[in-house]
């Protein structure tokens, strides 16, 4: 089993609340297949464009959809064909004007530990062609956009034990830690439209802390940015919830956060997408994509993405389906079935 894989699959976590009243919801499958990774990678990464459509990494390659709904995907880009394999693909994340994409090659896929191949992150252009290095974080795993040039990107170690959130400065190349002692394997990232940055422990060791999320301020990240004295995750962060692996995190456009993930390793919580409101913690909404029980069911593991500036589309895919079946969720959608 790969690397990548068994990261993924260590960022778990059991919910500490009450489940069995909260609201429970479906999302429709859409008529769309993701392409398959390229050999040596685990996953293929997606993320939205801005008039809708999906872009994807399958650790070599980068396609656009042709039209919504549609399972045929246009080639626009590569990385350097050295790469072939060593690509795990961590993630794609669209710039906000939709202009460019980051892409994240995770831990190395069939290459790692090698470096670059371990932690070397891209950028291409939207008119295509081969990808151009911009940095090196090893170990990362997930990653948001604040302003046009500036990436924050959660990466991790070896160990599994700590992990940190990166700010990547996409005019300087620069990356420097802003959130630093994460007790636990890496986790997803997210940015509100207030510019807080919300971040979590992907698995405690000790099986304690899994799926905890925390919210660092605006003004306390620009301090960090600032003073080059990174905050640190207990001491500066805001308990915001517990939830899932802490997974992939995203906003929509009412402010509520997204997060997927899933305990497939330490037999807690998974099998469903979390909506939580981000001020109280309160879990607002389990929806199951594949069979609507979010209690039982496969193993899951949902990776997510939304339609940017802060929408009411969500994407999801369970990572554990070999078919790469694509979910939409309406985010919006507040009275259920």
């Amino acid at each position: 089993m790969m690397l990548h894989n068994f990261i993924r699959m260590l960022s778990l976590a059991a919910l500490t609340i009450e489940i069995v009243l909260l609201p429970v919801s479906k999302a429709n499958a859409q008529n769309v297949t993701l392409p398959p990774p390229e050999s040596g990678s685990f996953s293929t990464a997606f993320d939205f464009i801005p008039d809708g459509r999906l872009v994807i990494f399958t650790g070599t390659q980068v396609k656009i959809q042709t039209q919504q709904n549609s399972s045929n995907f246009d080639l626009i880009g590569n990385l350097p064909p050295e790469f072939r394999g060593g690509s795990d693909p961590a993630f794609v994340a669209t710039s906000p004007d939709g202009s460019f994409f980051i892409l994240g090659t995770g831990a190395g896929g069939s290459k790692f530990p090698n470096q670059p191949f371990n932690g070397s992150i891209f950028l291409l252009p939207r008119t295509g062609g081969q990808a151009k290095s911009v940095a090196l974080i090893p170990f990362h795993f997930a990653a948001d956009f604040r302003r046009p040039l500036e990436l924050f990107i959660n990466r991790g170690e070896a160990s599994f034990s700590r992990s940190a959130v990166e700010r990547l400065d996409l005019i300087t190349k620069k990356v420097r830690t802003v959130i630093d002692n994460i007790p636990g394997a890496s986790s997803g990232v997210a940015v509100d439209r207030h510019g807080n940055i919300y971040t979590g422990i992907g698995s405690d060791p000790n099986r304690a802390r899994t799926g905890e999320i925390r919210r660092f301020s605006r003004t306390d990240i620009n301090r960090a940015i600032k003073t080059q004295v990174a905050l640190n995750f207990d001491s500066d962060g805001v308990f915001v919830a517990k939830v899932l692996s802490a997974g992939s995190l995203v906003f929509d456009q009412q402010g509520d956060l997204w997060v997927g993930g899933g305990d497939v390793v330490g037999g807690g919580q998974q099998g469903f997408i979390a909506e939580i409101d981000p001020q109280t913690g309160t879990v607002l909404r389990r929806i199951d994509p594949t069979d609507g029980n979010p209690d039982g069911g496969p193993t899951t593991f949902f990776s997510l993405a939304i339609s940017k500036p802060f929408s009411c589309t969500i994407g999801a895919v369970n990572s554990f389906d070999p078919n790469r079946t694509f979910f939409k969720i309406d985010a919006c959608q507040k009275k259920l079935p």
